[in-house]
């Protein structure tokens, strides 16, 4: 399995520090573009009983995303930094912003942390639109990224909700309703696929099974019933 360590920084550069490691399965589409999801309350759901469930059938949680083409899966994992580690064996560093929208913030921080000679393999970034943009915001951001530092960008914590949520008080991108939530993702994939330089690598959704009570970003309906946005990426994965 290929490991990627990420590296989450704060706005103030290097104050804190947070180890992810990333499981990739080894197959031909997996190399060349990464979905996945968050799944660290996935087990925890069902190891108390919870059912997910698609088409009526229940299935364990994670046979339901690799049904569809998720090809990572991300669990958060707490211990020290890889050091000492020789350059054969060092592991893959991303560096992890939450400005997907923002060209100004993220110039600003890789600009900065470039200047150190710290080396690294991948661009991380958030993108919620509530906090971080519209779509346009977004396109311009992967192109800038994309252009300027030359690396692989993956937008490792995306979502929208399936109900009404952060845009009740404003007018919404897409109707925030499971067909909402799913052509939200649909165009968001669409743009990290058309990054220059094919370097849009990958989506990861933040976060598709909560755990202690549902959360309107979540896969899943209130009795574990997959919604519409698991299905985006049949039409890349399937054959």
């Amino acid at each position: 399995m290929k490991t990627i360590v990420k590296y989450i920084l704060s706005k103030t550069l290097l104050n804190s520090l947070i180890v992810f490691i990333h499981f990739l399965s080894l197959t031909t589409y997996g190399q060349e573009y990464a979905i996945g999801a968050d799944l660290s309350f996935l087990k925890s759901a069902e190891d108390k009983g919870f059912g997910f469930k698609e088409n009526n059938e229940v299935k364990p949680g994670l046979k339901i995303f690799r049904d569809h083409g998720y090809n990572w899966i991300r669990l958060r994992v707490f211990h020290g930094v890889f050091a000492g580690c020789d350059t054969l064996n060092r592991p893959e560093i991303m560096i992890h912003i939450d400005q997907g929208g923002n060209k100004e913030r993220t110039k600003y921080f890789f600009d900065k942390f470039i200047s150190y000679g710290i080396d690294f393999n991948y661009i991380g970034q958030s993108y919620y639109p509530w906090w971080h943009g519209n779509l346009l915001d977004l396109r311009e951001n992967m192109i800038f990224m994309a252009e300027t530092y030359r690396k692989p960008v993956i937008l490792v914590e995306v979502a929208y909700c399936s109900s009404p949520t952060e845009y009740r008080k404003k007018p919404a991108p897409f109707p925030e309703s499971p067909e909402g939530q799913k052509e939200f993702l649909d165009e968001v994939n669409r743009i990290v696929l058309e990054t220059p330089g094919n370097l849009g690598k990958g989506i990861f959704w933040w976060e598709p099974s909560t755990y202690g009570g549902r959360s309107a970003r979540d896969f899943f309906d209130e009795d574990g019933n997959v919604l519409p946005v698991i299905s985006v990426f049949d039409k890349y994965t399937r054959h």
